[in-house]
């Protein structure tokens, strides 16, 4: 059937949701060019912080499998079942001893599902560390991550 012809058939309602299906597909199009431009940009960041941490001479102070076991710790604090387990993620920033150590730590929590996160289908779906951290966090306990890095004389801050 000749589309032009299946459209003058259509009712007046009908022709309304069609334009309202189009104009939500346009935008979820463009919400995933955004998303995905964005996460570009932000691993993008994350290598060039890394480089600039090793070519100062910089070494994390443990190795790869802990930076995760980090990162799981964080995630799970977040998620406890009678709120956010604040000390432990104290107990892992007090670990962080280098800017490289905070970058390979946000490496391995990468991007995490928040809680009551609500997906939509055909895009990444989570938020990296900060997201999380100002998720679970309210700005005093925020603080006192970034006063712990800025303790042990790490730029970095959340």
């Amino acid at each position: 059937m000749n589309p032009l012809k299946f459209y003058s058939v259509m009712t007046v309602w009908q022709k309304r949701i069609l334009l309202i299906v189009i104009v939500l597909i346009f935008l979820l199009i463009v919400y995933i060019i955004i998303k995905s431009s964005k996460r570009e940009t932000e691993e993008k960041n994350i290598k060039t912080d890394k480089n600039k941490f090793l070519s100062q001479g910089q070494k994390a102070t443990y190795p790869l499998t802990n930076y995760n076991l980090f990162a799981d710790k964080i995630y799970s604090a977040g998620l406890s079942t009678f709120g956010t387990s604040e000390q432990d993620i104290y107990d892992v920033f007090e670990k962080m001893n280098t800017d490289l150590d905070v970058i390979m730590l946000i490496e391995a929590f990468g991007k995490r599902r928040l809680e009551f996160y609500v997906c939509i289908p055909f895009t990444e779906c989570g938020e990296n560390l900060g997201a999380f951290l100002q998720s679970e966090l309210d700005p005093d306990e925020n603080e006192k991550i970034n006063k712990i890095l800025a303790d042990k004389n790490i730029e970095y801050r959340f």
